[in-house]
């Protein structure tokens, strides 16, 4: 693509891309990845991260932040590589249509059972789900309604997931993929987990931002601008990543768990989590969007029937190359509302 378009936008050139190497605790992780390209910065705050991790250094870690701006005991987090590369539209007339960040970390667990440990896919999913939980689906926003009258302090989900959840073969390992379908904001990710020893994860979370005039929310943004060029160029990443784990991490202590439990959960949002979706994405539809066709006292939202496709279309599952058939995982579901949640259930008949 020589010249992108506001629909596909044109990111980096992956023919310059540059063999990126870490050596974690004796694992050795390396990938392709082009020369970062900040949107918004000349400053070289990208790329900057050590070319090794000692693991067992906890000044190296930080606890993971939660939505009430607490600190998680459960798990702790290490950044290993960081890049960032902006997408761009028609010269001049479209400019700027959004950018993606790779943040590569390792986590480090520190509360599993003497008898579990991540080597065990089931382990490694149950973990990574309730911290994607505890981290973003309980991250609430404050809602509304219509009715001027009503005072009801209202507690939407900010996002819905996880969308996509499947089990992907590549470079060898295992890796836990997902995506997360933001309901308010412009920013979605999609992130890449892999046992790295059986207290460690390796994650690739690609941070994705588009941006365009008269479309502020999610529902908006997703009719303007694709998603593809974006993960276009993640799985061009993610295609040349090589770990080859530390022998003496290979296998755990005796007693922790089964790294050879074929077990693969797969995790979906609850019906009720996906109707509340579905109403919460109407709400704001008609934030920093203007119908051109409609007068300023008219409604600007999204046909509501629009936004519930666009929602069913979304969580339906995508396999990717090289993905478990699904039969050969085994699902699961998020609870049926979050206790915290005060939702309109009148408006979702």
């Amino acid at each position: 693509m020589l010249i992108g378009t506001e629909k596909k936008p044109k990111g980096p050139d992956f023919s310059a891309a540059r063999k990126i190497e870490k050596n974690i605790s004796g694992a050795k992780l390396s990938f392709l990845s082009p020369p970062h390209n900040d949107a918004f910065s000349n400053l070289n705050s990208w790329e900057e991260e050590a070319d090794s991790l000692d693991t067992n250094d906890v000044n190296q870690f930080k606890p993971k932040k939660l939505p009430d701006d607490s600190s998680s005991r459960e798990v702790s987090w290490s950044r290993v590589y960081s890049s960032t590369w902006e997408y761009r539209g028609l010269p001049i007339i479209q400019g700027y249509c959004g950018h993606m960040n790779l943040l590569v970390d390792v986590n480090k667990f520190h509360s599993l059972p003497v008898n579990e440990n991540l080597l065990d896919s089931q382990v490694l999913a149950e973990q990574i789900y309730q911290h994607y939980r505890a981290s973003i689906l309980d991250d609430m926003h404050e809602g509304f309604s219509d009715d001027p009258k009503d005072v009801t302090t209202y507690h939407w989900p900010s996002s819905l997931g996880p969308i996509n959840n499947q089990w992907v073969s590549r470079g060898g390992r295992d890796w836990f993929y997902f995506e997360d379908q933001p309901l308010v904001s412009n920013t979605e990710i999609v992130e890449w987990h892999t046992a790295l020893d059986p207290k460690h994860s390796l994650v690739f979370r690609f941070v994705i931002t588009r941006s365009a005039p008269n479309a502020g929310n999610p529902f908006q943004i997703n009719k303007r601008i694709s998603l593809e060029s974006f993960t276009a160029l993640m799985h061009k990443i993610m295609d040349t990543v090589n770990l080859e784990t530390a022998p003496t991490l290979e296998e755990p202590a005796s007693g922790q768990g089964n790294p050879n439990n074929s077990t693969k959960p797969v995790f979906t949002p609850s019906k009720e989590e996906v109707e509340e979706a579905k109403y919460v994405m109407w709400m704001w539809s008609a934030r920093g969007y203007t119908n051109p066709d409609r007068n300023k006292e008219s409604s600007h939202r999204a046909n509501r029937e629009e936004v519930s496709t666009f929602i069913d279309e979304k969580i339906k599952p995508r396999p990717l190359t090289d993905s478990y058939p699904l039969e050969e995982t085994q699902h699961l579901s998020g609870p049926s509302i979050h206790p915290e949640t005060k939702f309109q259930k009148a408006c979702i008949k």
